[in-house]
Order: C-alpha cells, then structure tokens, then sequence
C-alpha cells in the first residue's frame, strides 16, 4: 500500500457495534469515495497488534 493520510483519528473501542464519525472536506470525500481505503488497527488484550484494511471505492 502507498498513499498518503487523509485524515486519522484514535478512539478506545469495547465489544459491540460503535460508531466513529471523521470530518472530512468536499475535496477529502470525494478523493477517498474514487480511490480511498481504510485502515484500522487494533492492539489485542495479548498486546499484540492486529490491522485490516477496507476498499471505499467501489473498483
């Protein structure tokens, strides 16, 4: 993967559906909605870091 941030944010998660909502301009949107992905990371009870990543766009 190569790209540049667009915007990040941190946020203590729990078991269950959460929410996590990051502002983002016209510009950002639209650049993320053509060719953006996601990636989240997590660190385990076990201390052991885990990440996976989401395609936004729909190629």
């Amino acid at each position: 993967m190569s790209g540049h941030v667009v915007k990040q944010a941190t946020q203590q998660v729990a078991r269950g559906v959460q929410h996590l909502s990051i502002p983002l301009t016209p510009a950002q949107r639209a650049r993320l909605a053509a060719d953006g992905r996601l990636l989240v990371s997590y660190e385990t009870a076990q201390n052991q870091v885990q990440a996976f990543d989401v395609r936004l766009s729909g190629r």
